[in-house]
């Protein structure tokens, strides 16, 4: 069997494109860990920035384990750390954007003016709601709700802000 030299030259040329855009991405996949590694560096958890980026925590810890000669925790947090979602649920602070400008909430969790009115707006489909960190979050995020402790069904769609997550039905009894 002989190698066709026209197809031959294709794989070449493709070879060196992939490699091309390989080294194209290397820096910027290098500031992505470099970013990380400073969000961790600042007092967040694993958890933390793995909840805000719809990551898993070890997914978060790989890439900050990447960044060469960075400790995966700090010694000494620079900032306070925000206080777990869970915490927030009952206590008059917005479940979404960790304000504490909500309205105390009966049994359901209390989300904050502003973030209702753009949750809306995302569930929408205008877009809005993006400056306020909030994003609509899918199944293989594995989201859990900062209030019912729920995961999402197939083909359900969870709100997801700075400081935790919510559910259609939580947003709505909110």
């Amino acid at each position: 069997m002989t190698l066709d030299p026209q197809r031959l030259a294709d794989a070449r040329a493709a070879a060196a494109a992939l490699e091309a855009a390989e080294a194209a991405i290397e820096p910027l996949r290098a500031a992505y860990r470099v970013r990380l590694t400073a969000l961790n560096a600042g007092g967040a958890s694993l958890r933390e920035i793995a909840a805000a980026l719809g990551l898993s925590h070890q997914r978060v810890h790989q890439l900050v384990q990447a960044n060469a000669g960075a400790p995966v925790r700090p010694v000494k947090p620079s900032a306070p750390r925000a206080a777990p979602s869970t915490a927030l649920v009952g206590q008059g602070v917005c479940v979404l954007c960790g304000e504490a400008r909500a309205p105390a909430a009966g049994k359901g969790a209390a989300v904050c003016r502003p973030c209702r009115q753009a949750c809306r707006a995302l569930l929408a489909g205008t877009g809005e709601g993006i400056e306020r960190g909030l994003r609509l979050l899918r199944r293989h995020q594995r989201p859990r709700c900062a209030s019912c402790r729920r995961q999402p069904e197939t083909g359900e769609t969870f709100l997801g802000g700075p400081a935790g997550t919510l559910c259609r039905q939580c947003l709505e009894k909110a």
